[in-house]
């Protein structure tokens, strides 16, 4: 038996809504929360018979940069005002992060290079892809529906883009989305020939 612990479709899955702090003990309670997960799984674990070689393939995919320019601070200046008036912390951290990240984009060089990196490993019927990215939580699901077999979807891989995005993720102007060098389509793109991988490596 052999246990991988990665990081998978969690561009979009942060801890602001749940954490109660920001510091090493916090840390230590989500984590304990992570491993009791894991230590459930591992007493029932999935089973699979594995034969043949392993296959692997990876391509480097381009990808459009975002547009130029820098996002309007003023309308996430004022909702992170509201939120303070409010008084709730985690819509106060919500818009900070946000307004913080239109900061950094108006200051951040534009990308030289855009491309992703996307590696399948064919393991018997089980497809692990692995991008250079922070995917969204959303690319899983899809990934899983595009699959004719088990697949798993990993993050930070063989390279880090940034955040991965899908389509629909624009329309909110959060820190992920207001971070991300990457153009609306990306993730989808990314996501397309994946599967197209997933298919050589199983063929």
């Amino acid at each position: 038996a052999w246990v991988v612990v990665a990081t998978g479709a969690a561009g979009d899955v942060s801890t602001r809504p749940h954490r109660r702090a920001q510091t090493p003990r916090e840390c230590e309670r989500l984590g304990a929360l992570v491993a009791g997960a894991v230590l459930r799984g591992l007493r029932r674990p999935a089973r699979s018979a594995v034969s043949g070689e392993v296959r692997v393939r990876r391509v480097q995919v381009p990808l459009s940069p975002k547009p130029p320019g820098a996002p309007a601070t003023g309308p996430l200046e004022e909702r992170l005002r509201a939120a303070e008036r409010g008084g709730d912390p985690v819509a106060i951290r919500t818009a900070w992060t946000a307004l913080q990240a239109a900061r950094l984009a108006a200051v951040q060089p534009s990308p030289t290079d855009l491309s992703c990196a996307v590696s399948v490993a064919g393991v018997g019927p089980l497809s692990l892809v692995a991008l250079g990215a922070e995917p969204y939580l959303d690319m899983a699901v899809r990934l899983d529906r595009a699959a004719t077999g088990p697949a798993v979807l990993i993050g930070y891989t063989n390279g880090y883009l940034g955040y991965l995005p899908v389509r629909e993720a624009y329309r909110r102007p959060e820190y992920e989305v207001l971070r991300t060098p990457v153009a609306p389509g990306g993730a989808e793109h990314v996501l397309a020939r994946a599967t197209e991988l997933m298919g050589e490596v199983h063929d």
